[in-house]
């Protein structure tokens, strides 16, 4: 997907023109770095795929018990939390999450491309010893 691809369709969807651009490169730059969303058992190799997005169930989330609508579609849809993670070559560290989006709210509403930047970010900030090769703490 093109920056001017997501663009458009972010901006379909009504996002401002700074947020939509800002957003599509962000996608862009971690589609480069070879970003993914970790689906079930699957993952590629991190030396191939160093930055990721997990997608796990919210244990804890809680909503307010006058809220039947929300309560109906947490039931049917599930409530999500987004994980960035990056590789520094001995393990997967966390970088960003964000918790409590109903079924797939947690698609295309900025917080995923902000843990998207973060991770991309903090994953560039490794440094590593010149003599092992490991990386520094």
């Amino acid at each position: 997907m093109t920056v001017q691809s997501t663009y458009k369709r972010l901006r379909s969807k009504g996002w401002r023109a700074a947020a939509a651009m800002h957003n599509a490169r962000t996608l862009a730059a971690w589609n480069a770095a070879g970003g993914y969303v970790k689906d079930g058992n699957h993952s590629p190799d991190p030396d191939d795929a160093p930055i990721r997005l997990r997608i796990e169930p919210d244990m804890d989330a809680q909503w307010d018990a006058d809220d039947k609508e929300f309560a109906r579609r947490a039931d049917r849809e599930g409530v999500w939390g987004i994980i960035g993670e990056y590789w520094n070559g001995e393990q997967w560290v966390h970088a960003d999450s964000c918790w409590g989006f109903l079924g797939d709210d947690l698609q295309d509403n900025g917080y995923d491309t902000d843990i998207m930047a973060s991770t991309v970010e903090q994953w560039l900030a490794v440094t590593y010893c010149p003599t092992c090769k490991r990386p520094n703490k």
